[in-house]
């Protein structure tokens, strides 16, 4: 959601507030998990991957793709 979307009327505008903080709080903690398994990975010479958050990706982009075909197309 951009400041640019335009809010149905029954939506409050404050939801453009908590949507930015949300945002923030959420990129803030993405970047230090990745910093963290970083630095383990360094000390375990090994690999690591985010499973949560790949999986949350995952879900988001199928919820992106569900609602460009439910617009674009006759699905």
């Amino acid at each position: 959601m951009g400041r640019i979307d335009i809010l149905p009327a029954h939506v409050d505008p404050s939801i453009f507030d908590a949507n930015d903080v949300f945002l923030g709080t959420g990129g803030i903690l993405y970047t230090i998990c990745y910093a963290l398994m970083a630095r383990q990975s360094i000390r375990d010479r090994t690999y690591a991957m985010p499973l949560v958050s790949l999986a949350f990706s995952r879900c988001s982009h199928t919820d992106c793709i569900r609602h460009v075909l439910t617009r674009y197309t006759n699905v």
